[in-house]
């Protein structure tokens, strides 16, 4: 949330609990997760308990670009490989010395290496170029570890409503970016046709 600007993890904590999520519950702790939104709390007991979402969001190393420097032109060193390499068939070991995320890097796999389907592969492609587009902008030079957040966010920029609440705008002006973020949003709908199924095949929700 790069409007609220550079404050600290506790403000910012609460300006985030305040302007988005005023009127829920978000006082509760869950071990080390020390964010949570939750229903209400009401006299009879009516509501939910299981917290809605819940975030331990810390500034630093961002571990999740599936992408490398190479592949998106980017104009700074990447801080982490580790989804990238991971996608690659790089797997997390405990025994080398240097930490790794969850462990230490191992070397290139083939037999590791994810397999997408064409789903999956237009998806990233269109992730791809979406991330390609952002580094050309001067604002990767010194933000390269943008997030899929960070990207949408500058480029479309943020608005004020009536509530003097500070949103994400729904649109940019900016007419390439426009193409490649409809692009992208169109082959994860495919995507997500494509995996519907299989949430229930494999008994993570029950139909």
């Amino acid at each position: 949330m790069a409007y609220y600007g550079n404050i600290q993890e506790e403000e910012l904590k609460n300006k985030v609990a305040h302007d988005l999520f005023d009127g829920f519950d978000t006082t509760r702790i869950i071990g080390h997760i020390d964010f949570c939104v939750s229903m209400p709390p009401d006299p009879l007991g009516l509501n939910e308990e299981e917290p809605l979402l819940w975030a331990e969001a810390k500034k630093g190393t961002n571990h999740w670009i599936p992408f490398t420097e190479y592949e998106v032109g980017a104009q700074e060193k990447f801080e982490s490989h580790f989804m990238s390499d991971f996608l690659k068939g790089v797997k997390p070991t405990n025994t080398a010395a240097e930490p790794y995320l969850f462990g230490a890097a191992t070397e290139p796999n083939a037999q590791n290496e994810l397999r997408f389907s064409k789903e999956a592969n237009d998806v990233m492609d269109a992730g791809r170029n979406l991330w390609r587009y952002y580094h050309e902008q001067p604002i990767a030079k010194t933000r390269p570890k943008a997030s899929f957040y960070d990207i949408r966010l500058y480029f479309q920029g943020t608005k004020t409503t009536k509530s003097d609440k500070v949103q994400m705008c729904p649109e940019s002006s900016d007419a390439h970016y426009t193409e490649l973020i409809t692009d992208l949003r169109q082959k994860m709908k495919l995507l997500a046709k494509k995996i519907e199924p299989k949430v229930y095949e494999y008994g993570f929700l029950k139909e």
